[in-house]
């Protein structure tokens, strides 16, 4: 509650609403798509009606309005060309060996694949403390039904781990860069 966390508020509406993180609404709607429904298929109607409300929330936006929805999509496809711009001249970068990487004599393949590794991690690692803090208001029924993500629940919230886990994982992203 000060000033600076106010201004950092807005900032990130601003961001938010600006559309420039859009794409990343495309990954969410292939694994909603494509993830398996791990529950089970004779289920009490107090369930189904869980698992619909959960995978309508799991495939995105509702409009109201055709403009509305336009100009949705024109942030995502403004969005996605940023971001493909930005690896093209990452990859341009890479292989025109025109980074610091190469002070080694580290050959240009080499350097690729250690990015889109620690860009992996790098996102995995962001996915898992999203999923995390979306988890915590979850409801423990509906955590149930996916013995995977209640594991990983239950590994994450014992003891002082989650708070461990979200140290180490600000220092590991700071690190890599």
């Amino acid at each position: 509650n000060t000033p600076v966390v106010h201004v950092s508020t807005w900032i990130c509406l601003l961001i938010e609403e600006s559309g420039l993180l859009h794409s990343v609404y495309l990954v969410q709607w292939f694994f909603a798509l494509t993830a398996k429904d791990d529950s089970p298929s004779s289920s009490s109607n107090d369930d189904q009606d869980a698992i619909k409300e959960e995978k309508q929330a799991q495939h995105g936006q509702e409009f109201t309005s055709f403009r509305q929805a336009a100009l949705y999509w024109i942030r995502v496809l403004v969005s996605f060309a940023f971001v493909a711009y930005a690896m093209v001249v990452t990859f341009a970068a890479l292989m025109n060996t025109q980074t610091t990487m190469y002070h080694t004599g580290l050959p240009n393949y080499a350097s690729v694949v250690i990015f889109l590794c620690l860009i992996g991690f790098l996102g995995m690692l962001e996915a898992m403390q999203i999923a995390l803090f979306a988890v915590v208001n979850l409801p423990e029924k509906a955590l149930r039904r996916h013995p995977v993500a209640q594991a990983n629940c239950e590994l994450a919230f014992t003891g002082n781990n989650f708070q461990a886990f979200l140290i180490g994982r600000q220092m590991f992203v700071t690190f890599s860069m």
